[in-house]
């Protein structure tokens, strides 16, 4: 929970508050050593939902991690932001559905269709039109980015971070880039301090972002030297 708490208190800064600090796995592999008690970890404060773990679906098999805490605090932005467009109340009514009884019930990465369907039928009541109101409220999770329909699973949605194509572009591009520059060089190596001189231009997460991911996922591997800690491209064989 440490690793992931620093993680978040160093997110690099955004233009906008509606981006929830998240860290990936990789980056957590390169604070606590043991991987066995990071996976462990994770998945004790995932099944307590302290921790969301959202698919990040333009990465293959990669996920976000953020606090519930922070995930929740979104949703009553969100809630504030619809009141504010005029959405009507009864349909917004599904924002604390999704946050009291759909997130603490289902702590996996995906929701059934049946389970989510019961838990905006339990929020409604008997109102006599259930049926269009609850496809009025399913839009909604939908159109604000908090779930997604389930691509390999025509009965379930994942959970969904909303806002975060621009920051997993960013991810995609800040890779390419530092791989790039190391790449590029006779030695595809580098001494920390000077990479960490240079400014990315295709991602606002930092160079440091960007570093502890590459070394936790093994495309970069980091050796102490005299002259201060050297980067190096892993060559895949």
């Amino acid at each position: 929970m440490a690793a992931t708490l620093l993680l978040r208190n160093q997110f690099p800064c955004t233009s906008t508050k509606d981006v929830i600090p998240f860290a990936l796995r990789s980056q957590l592999y390169t604070i606590v050593n043991d991987r066995t008690i990071v996976d462990r970890e994770l998945d004790m404060l995932r099944l307590r939902n302290v921790l969301r773990v959202i698919k990040l679906t333009s990465l293959k098999d990669e996920y976000a991690y953020l606090l519930t805490e922070d995930y929740t605090g979104l949703v009553v932005r969100m809630r504030a932001l619809q009141e504010e467009r005029g959405t009507p109340s009864e349909v917004l009514s599904v924002l604390e559905t999704f946050t009291e009884r759909t997130l603490p019930s289902t702590t996996s990465i995906d929701v059934s269709h049946a389970d989510l369907m019961q838990h905006l039928r339990d929020g409604i009541g008997d109102t006599g039109r259930e049926a269009k109101l609850i496809e009025a409220q399913l839009s909604l999770l939908l159109n604000v980015g908090l779930l997604t329909r389930h691509s390999a699973a025509q009965d379930r949605f994942l959970f969904a971070m909303p806002n975060a194509g621009p920051l997993v572009r960013a991810i995609i591009a800040g890779r390419k880039e530092i791989l790039g520059i190391l790449s590029r060089r006779r030695h595809p190596e580098m001494f920390v301090k000077e990479l960490e001189k240079r400014k990315l231009r295709d991602s606002r997460l930092g160079m440091q972002y960007h570093i502890r991911d590459l070394l936790g996922s093994g495309q970069l591997q980091k050796s102490n030297t005299t002259s201060g800690p050297l980067l190096r491209v892993v060559k895949k064989l």
